[in-house]
């Protein structure tokens, strides 16, 4: 299963067009603070699962019916009315901030956490939230340092690279190299700031990935 994850995170993770291809990440727009999944899509269809309040799924659009085909991450499969969904792409640059922002502070302290414990596979919270909140919102943050570079955001990026160094993950190194793409003076500048071996080599690497030479 472990394995599975690790393709299924490293294998779309790597184009960027969007960090899903023909999916996007979204959370719930419903004032009652839940979505049902349907089996298919049809509001008498059987309930499969349901989606919550802050809570990362994918979507697939379709231009044939109202129902969107919805995935909860890495579980569940069935569909959503496209009223119940608000893109991550969609919203307010303010609010991708402070989304961002939560879940940069919140994957540091947890992975601090897993690091210190002692229990086999560590901290299956802090595991959770990587896939299902870090890994998702990485495309979004892409997309906003490239719109507008904000620095604030970029050395908490730096700072979990820095703890979670010993970590095989490759997408926060790419990530590093899209961002560098298009802001190649400002990256270079916090990274000579730095002068971190983990922030340089995962800045070679990220580079490499996605196939800048220099």
């Amino acid at each position: 299963m472990k394995t599975l994850l690790t393709l299924l995170l490293f294998i779309p993770i790597i184009t960027f067009g969007q960090i899903y291809g023909d999916h996007e990440v979204a959370l719930i727009k419903d004032k009652d603070g839940f979505t049902l999944i349907r089996k298919s899509p049809d509001k008498n269809s059987s309930i499969v699962d349901t989606l919550f309040d802050g809570e990362f799924f994918q979507y697939v659009k379709t231009d044939r019916s109202d129902w969107y085909k919805t995935y909860k991450m890495w579980n569940t499969i069935g569909y959503v009315h496209k009223s119940r969904i608000q893109s991550l792409k969609s919203l307010r640059k303010e609010t991708q901030y402070n989304l961002i922002d939560s879940i940069f502070d919140k994957e540091a302290i947890l992975y601090k956490e897993r690091l210190k414990s002692t229990t086999i596979g560590g901290n299956d919270i802090g595991r959770h939230h990587h896939e299902e909140k870090f890994t998702p919102i990485l495309d979004i943050f892409i997309e906003y340092m490239c719109e507008s570079y904000n620095d604030t955001l970029m050395r908490k990026f730096f700072d979990i690279m820095i703890v979670e160094s010993g970590s095989a993950d490759e997408t926060p190194p790419t990530v590093l190299g899209f961002i560098y793409k298009c802001q190649p003076e400002l990256v270079t500048k916090l990274i000579n700031e730095y002068n971190n071996s983990v922030i340089t080599n995962n800045f070679e690497f990220g580079k490499a990935n996605i196939g800048i030479k220099k």
